[in-house]
Formats: structure tokens, sequence, C-alpha cells
């Protein structure tokens, strides 16, 4: 599978209420600060921590796809275009982890919120064409296909 960044990823896959938590005592957040340049649409095809959250989300590591994604986020302001576009992404994470923990309607819920902040930008945003894989994810939901549900990768164009 096509990797956007050689950043090693971390020792496991976090699942909220399994394992360590990254952030708490003896986790591999702990302590590390995020820092960067916000992501523009001159920069995103070099901007490492938007490009490693991707590789983190297309890995099964949608909670750490979502603290990086966040990351950006806040630095955007959380408002306007590119806010609004993280904000999806980060919803597209949020559904993940609620499929991880095998809680449907609470995915479905994300992926619908992802919808509506990616409906309002241009289809190929930051290099995401973000409605047509919400399109694929949404018909595995409707087929029940639940053993390709976020088996769609996100790609960078």
């Amino acid at each position: 599978m096509k990797r956007y960044t050689d950043k090693a990823f971390p020792p496991y896959k976090f699942i909220p209420g399994h394992g360590q938590h990254p952030e708490k005592d003896g986790g591999y957040l702990k302590g590390h600060e995020i820092v960067c340049e916000p992501v523009t649409p001159s920069n995103y095809k070099s901007h490492e921590i938007y490009l490693y959250g991707v590789d983190l989300f297309n890995h099964g590591h949608f909670w750490d796809a979502h603290v990086y994604w966040e990351v950006l986020w806040n630095l955007a302001g959380r408002k306007g275009d590119i806010a609004d576009f993280l904000k999806g992404l980060i919803k597209l994470a949020a559904a993940g982890v609620k499929f991880q923990l095998n809680q449907i309607q609470p995915a479905r819920d994300h992926l619908a919120r992802a919808e509506e902040l990616f409906t309002t930008l241009p289809q190929a945003f930051l290099g995401f064409e973000s409605l047509k894989y919400l399109e694929d994810v949404q018909k595995d939901f409707q087929d029940f296909n639940l053993d390709f549900l976020f088996s769609e990768r996100i790609e960078i164009n």
C-alpha cells in the first residue's frame, strides 16, 4: 500500500478502552508535541503532518490520524474551508474508531457529518476526492459489507 511519508507508525493501534492510552503515563505520545506549519493548498503535497495523518488512517490508526489532523484543524483556526475539510477528515477518523469499537450507528453518524462538511468544498480539496471516498464507504455500509468497510484508502493527488 502506498505511503506518503517515511514516518514510523505508533507501536500499536490505539482503540479507546483497550490498552494503554497514548497520552497517559507510559503512552507513546506522552509529552510529545506535534509542531508544524498550517496545511495549505500550496503545501499539502509535502506537508508531513497532513500526509502522516493519511498514512495513519490508511493503516487503521484512526485515533492517531485524528490526533494529527486535529493539530492542523486548530492551526487553521477551526473555521473556513481548510478547517472544515480537516474537521471532515477528523470525522472520518472518528467513524473509523467507532467501527473498530463495533459501534455501527455512531460510525454512520460521523460519516454523515463528514459528508456535510465535504459537500461545501471543491471535489478534490487538498488532493483528496472526499465525496467519491464517502460514496464507496457508504456503499459498503449499505451492502452490509463490513469486512471491507474502511478498507477504502484515502488517496492524495
